[in-house]
């Protein structure tokens, strides 16, 4: 499971491994069944964690009732998702994939979240997440690795009890993970939460890198794209004038740190949406927020798609694909708009990648 930490805006992902399920031979491949899969987030984090070694990732599969974002995930991995209801699949739906050694799971966030309305296991949107554990345990031969992500709150509510209910049921040994891209050597954090602090009276893994040391963090403008034309990217004046004394989150290219990137980043609901990078006046580095006027001065921009990918470490510089390696690329029919929305709230790849390499396939890098 993921799960965030709400004092430091940081991810956190819940890694389960069936105890009974070995081998004394690396697998060639790692076949998995992605649901939730959005734009392949954790397709990509599997691509990361499996890079240099032996292993091969296959997704067989991959579900997801959002059109565009499947649009996407088809343009890049030549595979287009089913928009089968998770809800409704069947233990014979899964099991015509034959063996399967990974689920990969990224639920929706909003069941866990205040602006969701925080209704955990009463909402309709976790419905899929406990279908899913209600097929489990009726299947011939369940995954040896289930990989699951989420929000900050996961960690304390009733669906992940009973995520580890299931799983503990099963004979699978789990973690659970709190950490921030940070860690990884990323200037990000992510999450948006309500202020309160995680439940760390559960075994929640919170140390990153796991000796103790520290990644250095670069700058923000080894993010950013070299724009000639920022015009599409600018912060509209009334956008600014129309929230009198709001805090813009304001970043500048030296930053060591952004926030997340919301789904309503690039729209006028810029509350809260992520970081605004400041292009002119770079003399001023601590904004009057009182005086509107100034604030418009400083020449505030959206990070464009490109550089919000970056952040989630999308391979969207990536020269070309592989069946083992594949790059981001948006197809010209999905909009900027459409871009950020898919992007918005969005995983990180490479805390994703790292946290598998270390939990599942430690011998395979070993082996490398």
């Amino acid at each position: 499971m993921s799960q965030k930490r709400a004092s430091e805006d940081s991810t956190t992902e819940h890694a389960a491994k069936h105890r009974t399920i070995a081998s004394s031979e690396p697998s060639s491949r790692i076949r998995a069944l992605e649901f939730f899969s959005g734009i392949g987030g954790l397709h990509y984090g599997l691509e990361h964690a499996l890079k240099n070694t032996s292993t091969a990732p296959e997704v067989l599969a991959a579900f997801d009732i959002n059109q565009i974002a499947n649009s996407v995930y088809e343009h890049n991995f030549a595979s287009k998702p089913s928009t089968k209801t998770i809800a409704v699949l069947t233990p014979k739906d899964i099991e015509r994939y034959g063996h399967v050694d990974l689920w990969l799971l990224s639920p929706p966030c909003q069941p866990f979240t205040s602006g969701g309305k925080a209704l955990d296991d009463k909402d309709d949107r976790s419905k899929p997440l406990l279908h899913l554990l209600d097929l489990l345990p009726k299947l011939a031969s369940p995954p040896k690795y289930l990989f699951l992500e989420n929000v900050p709150n996961f960690e304390t509510s009733v669906c992940r009890n009973l995520v580890v209910t299931c799983l503990q049921k099963l004979g699978y040994e789990y973690q659970e993970y709190i950490v921030s891209p940070l860690q990884f050597g990323i200037p990000m954090i992510e999450g948006d939460t309500d202020g309160t602090e995680p439940n760390l009276t559960l075994d929640l893994k919170t140390e990153w890198p796991l000796d103790g040391s520290a990644l250095t963090v670069p700058p923000l403008s080894e993010y950013l794209e070299d724009l000639t034309d920022t015009s599409p990217y600018l912060l509209p004046a009334n956008y600014i004038s129309s929230r009198p004394s709001f805090r813009f989150d304001i970043v500048r290219p030296e930053s060591l740190r952004t926030s997340t990137v919301t789904k309503s980043y690039g729209t006028k609901m810029v509350t809260r949406s992520g970081s605004f990078l400041q292009t002119q006046k770079m003399e001023v580095v601590t904004p009057n927020f009182d005086d509107s006027a100034s604030i418009i001065e400083l020449g505030l921009r959206f990070l464009t798609p490109v550089e919000v990918a970056r952040l989630h470490a999308f391979p969207i510089d990536a020269k070309e694909s592989s069946p083992s390696s594949h790059k981001l690329e948006f197809p010209k029919s999905v909009s900027m708009g459409q871009q950020w929305k898919l992007l918005g709230n969005s995983l990180n790849v490479k805390v994703i990648g790292e946290l598998m390499k270390h939990s599942f396939f430690s011998e395979q890098n070993e082996r490398k």
